[in-house]
Order: C-alpha cells, then sequence, then structure tokens
C-alpha cells in the first residue's frame, strides 16, 4: 500500500530532477531557439517579406545536435510531476 502523500512527494522530487535536467541542458534550449528564429527569418525572406537576410556563422544549434534527449527528458520530468501532485490532491479529495 502506498503511504499517504506519497505520490506527491514522488511528484515534487520528479519535478525537482527535471528542473535540474534542464538546468544542465539550457545551452540546447539556447541553440534549439537560435535555430528556429533564423530558420523563420530564412523562410520570411524567402517569402519577400526581408529585403535582405544576412547569412549567420556557427552557431551553438549545430554543436548541440546530440544532446536532445536530455532536454526532451527534462521536458517530461517537468510535465510528469506536477501530474503526480495533482493525482495526489484529487486522491485526497475524491469521496471513497
Amino acid at each position: 500500500m502506498i503511504a499517504p502523500g506519497m505520490i506527491g512527494l514522488v511528484g515534487v522530487l520528479v519535478f525537482c530532477c527535471g528542473v535540474h535536467l534542464l538546468w544542465l541542458s539550457r545551452e540546447e534550449v539556447l541553440g534549439w531557439m537560435e535555430r528556429f528564429f533564423r530558420t523563420f527569418r530564412t523562410e520570411y525572406t524567402r517569402r519577400g517579406g526581408l529585403e535582405q537576410a544576412g547569412a549567420g556563422a556557427a552557431s551553438r544549434a549545430e554543436r548541440s545536435e546530440g544532446r536532445t534527449l536530455r532536454l526532451v527528458g527534462s521536458f517530461v520530468l517537468l510535465f510528469l510531476g506536477p501530474t503526480l501532485v495533482l493525482v495526489e490532491v484529487a486522491l485526497r479529495v475524491w469521496p471513497r
């Protein structure tokens, strides 16, 4: 039997693990954002929105190709933690 409050405690710990992984992969987040805005600018220019587009140098987006699993894992843990806390709250409130 699971003790009362154990699911919520596990949810908080999972959320903290997700925050820690996100902190470790903060450079990949910046690289993904840089790649998104560069792609957006390229598409906008291609469709005739800008007069000229500057060619960007090699960025950290190319360097962070292989570390996406840590970033995606952190997002999963950031979602799973509060979900477990909500399950705990629902189990406490739900009438038996």
